[in-house]
């Protein structure tokens, strides 16, 4: 399903859109990205103030209502210093729910990421971590337990022992990821952008937890190689200070939770309007496990 047109959302929204900006919206440009069956609209209004604004209903899907609802109570607790959207104002029907955000003067990284991009990626994810964790959000280990026994339940065409190997580190990780620092939790391309000077603001933030300082960076990487196999993420490791508090066995045992995790996900019949997500989880899950075969054979 694509993107909803601003001028196809229901008129109330629109209309709480123009009161909370001050005047008319004269002007909309709809942002590509991300598999919201919902809008996402950079808009402008008659005096020159502009927005992003996001807006879906129940039903273009069940489910996305809520994602938005869960991502404006984290959004209303952030820091003005963090490099992320600041949240404008929310509408709520009880059907249709909109956020508006102060917009973001950015790109997405160009694709395959470049160094530069990456390096910038990380810096944010490190100036995330080291603000006070809002309350009220779950703690990355709540996924931990939800998702440990995944390999147990996959089909794959992996050798009986290779998935017992994966299921076990899948199992360790639970060791690793303690912490108590602010995690996106599902940090990918279309969730970055890059600023002008060459920040990087990272957005969409409904599924925020805590933990580990580093749990984002590590999940950037195996995004970075989704797009290049080659692109040597294990210098970043070694050579990015976000990563220095990771324990040395936690890497491998949190790729392979996530590689359980995704394709499983992947496994799962499609959720309405955002059927394009169970194939990019399933790429997700071939990029994760084609970065641990080179870390295994690399020893």
């Amino acid at each position: 399903m694509s993107r909803l047109p601003w001028t196809e959302l229901p008129p109330a929204v629109r209309a709480w859109a123009a009161e909370l900006l001050g005047s008319e919206i004269v002007q909309w440009q709809s942002q590509q990205g991300g598999f919201s069956p919902g809008s996402a609209d950079i808009v402008t209004t008659a005096a020159g103030r502009r927005a992003f604004i996001k807006a879906v209903g129940f039903e273009r899907n069940p489910e996305s209502p809520d994602i938005h609802r869960m991502e404006a109570r984290i959004a209303a607790t952030f820091d003005p210093q963090l490099p992320v959207p600041h949240l404008l104002g929310v509408y709520d029907d009880g059907d249709w729910v909109a956020l508006a955000f102060e917009p973001v003067e950015g790109e997405p990284p160009t694709l395959p990421w470049q160094r530069r991009d990456v390096v910038a990626t990380l810096d944010a994810c490190q100036s995330i971590a080291r603000w006070p964790v809002p309350p009220g959000i779950p703690h990355v280990l709540d996924f931990w337990r939800s998702a440990a026994d995944d390999w147990l339940r996959v089909q794959s065409d992996l050798d009986a022992a290779t998935v017992a190997e994966l299921h076990r580190l899948a199992v360790e990780a639970g060791a690793h990821i303690g912490g108590d620092h602010l995690v996106q939790l599902d940090l990918r391309a279309d969730n970055v952008l890059i600023t002008r000077s060459g920040r990087a603001v990272i957005v969409d933030w409904p599924w925020a937890h805590r933990g580990p300082s580093w749990f984002d960076a590590l999940t950037l990487l195996f995004n970075v190689r989704l797009y290049d196999p080659s692109h040597d993420v294990e210098e970043y490791i070694r050579g990015h200070s976000v990563f220095e508090t990771m324990p040395e066995d936690a890497a491998d045992a949190v790729l392979a939770l996530l590689a359980g995790f995704f394709l499983a996900r992947s496994q799962e019949p499609p959720s309405p309007g955002v059927e394009r997500v169970r194939g990019f989880q399933r790429e997700q899950a071939e990029a994760i496990l084609g970065w641990l075969a080179d870390r295994f054979t690399s020893r």
